[in-house]
C-alpha cells in the first residue's frame, strides 16, 4: 500500500523546527525506516517485555483508531477541548495518530511485517483530547481557549480513574502553556499518587526563547528532550535543569490518520518514545513507583555527561535493554513483582491462552529384512561391540564439547544481563524443559546470563495460525 500524502504540520509543540513531513514510503518501507529500533535495542527487549496489560493514555489532539498499525489498540476516551474538531477535517488527530504510533504501533499485513513497530506493541492506548492541532482554527478564538483551559487537568485525572498507568503529554509551548496552573499540578500530583508516571516534552524552541514549557516543567513530570541519529543535542530542543532524560527525535516514522506515515522531528517524538519505555518497565515491574520508573530511565540512559547529568540531554539518552536492566535491579532490592513473559501476558484480560505445540511426530522407521545364515549371529555381535564403541567415543565427543561451549558462554552472558534463563516460558510452548531462550525466576540460582539477539518480532514466523502482535493472541514470549 502506497501512504497517502498528507500535509505538513508543525508538531504540536510550538516553535519550528518540529515538523511532521508526509512520507512517500510504502508501508512496507516503514519498518526499514524505524532507525530507533536498534538504537534503542528494542528486539532484545520485547524478549522481556512488550508492554502487555499495559494502557497508556495519550492526552493530544486525538489518535485514528482505524490505521492498520493500530487498529484494536485504540479506545477513544473524552474531548475536553470544548470544541469537537470533526474526523473528516485535515486538522483532526495529526499529531494524537503520530504518538500513539511511536508508543504502540504493531504493524500490519502478513506477520505484522509492514508499517510502524512502536516501542511497546503490547500495549493499548487511551486517547483522550486535551487540544487542537496547531493550524486548526480553534486555537485562535478566544472562547474555544476559554473552554479549553482546564482540559489537561481534566484529561490527566479521566486517565488515572480509568485504568491507565502511563500517561504521555507531548505537547506543551501553546498560548496558555508557558505559565502552567495549580489545577495541572494537582492533576498531575494526583496521578503520580495512584503509581502513574507522567511523561511530558521539554519543547521546540530551544535555539531560540528556549522557555519554560508546561506540563513539562512541573514537578513529578519525567521531562524529556532529544537527540540527533548522532544522539548529541538536537539544537531545537529546549534545554532547562527539570529535563530528566533525552531521547532519539529525528526522522521518527509513524502513523497518521487515513492509513498515512510520516516522520516526525521534535521533542514530542522523543517523549513518546520514552512513554513506551516506560511501558515496557511498567508491564514487567508493575509494582514500581513513578519516582522508581524514572530512576531506573536515569540509569539505565547511555552517553550520559561527564558531569553526570547537565541541562540539555539529562542524565543521558534513554535505552529501553539498560532501563529494563536497572528496573529489574530496583524491583529486586525492594522486592518487588518481577512478571514473566507469561504472566504479563495473563495480566491482560483479553489475552487469550496460548497454543500448545503439537507433540513431534517421530519419522517412521524403515522395515530392515533379518540376516539370516551360519555367519549371521558372529557377524551381528561383532556389529554390536563395534558400534557400542563408536557411540561411546562420539558421544564423550559431543558431550566434552558442549561443556566447552556452555562455560564460554556462561562467562561471556555475565557482562550485561542480570536476568536469570529458567522461566517457565517452554513448558507454554509444548517444551518439556525451560526455553534457552526466555528469562528465568527471580529465585533461580543460575547466574547472570546474556542471551543470542532474540527473535526479531517482526521477522520471526509465528506459523500460519499464529500472529504475534494479535491484540487476541498473546505468545508466551511477547
Amino acid at each position: 500500500m502506497r501512504a497517502r500524502a498528507v500535509l505538513p504540520i508543525l508538531a504540536l509543540l510550538a516553535g519550528a523546527p518540529g515538523v511532521l513531513v508526509p512520507s512517500a514510503a510504502h508501508a512496507d518501507q516503514i519498518r526499514d525506516m524505524q532507525w530507533i529500533h536498534k538504537e534503542l535495542k528494542l528486539p532484545k527487549s520485547w524478549k522481556y517485555s512488550r508492554g502487555s496489560g499495559v494502557t497508556v493514555a495519550v492526552l493530544d489532539t486525538g489518535i485514528d483508531p482505524t490505521h492498520p498499525d493500530l487498529k484494536g489498540k485504540v479506545t477513544s476516551g473524552p474531548d475536553y477541548t470544548g470544541r469537537s474538531t470533526p474526523a473528516d477535517s485535515k486538522h483532526w488527530a495529526l499529531h494524537g495518530t503520530a504518538m500513539a504510533g511511536i508508543i504502540a504501533g504493531r504493524g500490519h499485513g502478513a506477520n505484522r511485517r509492514d508499517g510502524v513497530m512502536g516501542v511497546a506493541p503490547g500495549a493499548k492506548i487511551l486517547s483522550i483530547k486535551v487540544t487542537w492541532e496547531n493550524k486548526d482554527p480553534a486555537r485562535n478564538k478566544k472562547q474555544f481557549l476559554e473552554l479549553n483551559k482546564d482540559a489537561m487537568a481534566k484529561g490527566i485525572r479521566h486517565a488515572v480513574d480509568n485504568g491507565a498507568q502511563v500517561i504521555n503529554m507531548s505537547l506543551g509551548g501553546g498560548k496558555t502553556d508557558y505559565t502552567g496552573n495549580t489545577a495541572e499540578q494537582e492533576a498531575i500530583d494526583y496521578a503520580v499518587s495512584k503509581g502513574v508516571p507522567v511523561i511530558a516534552s521539554m519543547g521546540n524552541d530551544g535555539a531560540e526563547q528556549n522557555r519554560r514549557n508546561f506540563p513539562a516543567a512541573y514537578g513529578n513530570v519525567i521531562a524529556v528532550g532529544a537527540v540527533d541519529k548522532s544522539l548529541k543535542h538536537w539544537k531545537s530542543s529546549n534545554h532547562n535543569e527539570w529535563i530528566s532524560v533525552a531521547a532519539p527525535g529525528v526522522d521518527i516514522v509513524t502513523t497518521q490518520p487515513n492509513n498515512a506515515y510520516a516522520t516526525d522531528d521534535g521533542t514530542s517524538a522523543s517523549a513518546a518514545i520514552v512513554t513506551g519505555v516506560t511501558a515496557l518497565i511498567r508491564a514487567r515491574y508493575p509494582g514500581l513507583t513513578p519516582a522508581q520508573i524514572k530512576e531506573a530511565l536515569e540509569k539505565g540512559a547511555v552517553g550520559r555527561p561527564a558531569s553526570g547529568r547537565d541541562d540539555k540531554v539529562g542524565a543521558g539518552v534513554v535505552n529501553a535493554w539498560q532501563a529494563l536492566l536497572a528496573a529489574h535491579g530496583i524491583a529486586q532490592s525492594t522486592d518487588s513483582a518481577i512478571l514473566s513473559p507469561a504472566e504479563q501476558a495473563a495480566s491482560d484480560p483479553t489475552a487469550e491462552p496460548p497454543p500448545t505445540a503439537e507433540p513431534a511426530v517421530p519419522p517412521a522407521s524403515a522395515e530392515v529384512p533379518a540376516a539370516t545364515g551360519p555367519g549371521a549371529e558372529k557377524a551381528e555381535k561383532k556389529a554390536d561391540s563395534s558400534g557400542f564403541i563408536v557411540f561411546v567415543l562420539i558421544s564423550g565427543t559431543v558431550l566434552i564439547t558442549v561443556g566447552l561451549i556452555l562455560a564460554w558462554r556462561s562467562r561471556r552472558r555475565s557482562k550485561d544481563d542480570p536476568f536469570l534463563d529458567d522461566e517457565p516460558v517452554g513448558a507454554l510452548l509444548g517444551m518439556s524443559k525451560p526455553s534457552e531462550d526466555v528469562p528465568a525466576p527471580r529465585d533461580s540460582p543460575a547466574g547472570p546470563v546474556e542471551h543470542a539477539e532474540p527473535r526479531p518480532s517482526v521477522h520471526s514466523p509465528a506459523g500460519p495460525e499464529a500472529d504475534p502482535h494479535d491484540e487476541s493472541y498473546r505468545p508466551p514470549w511477547a
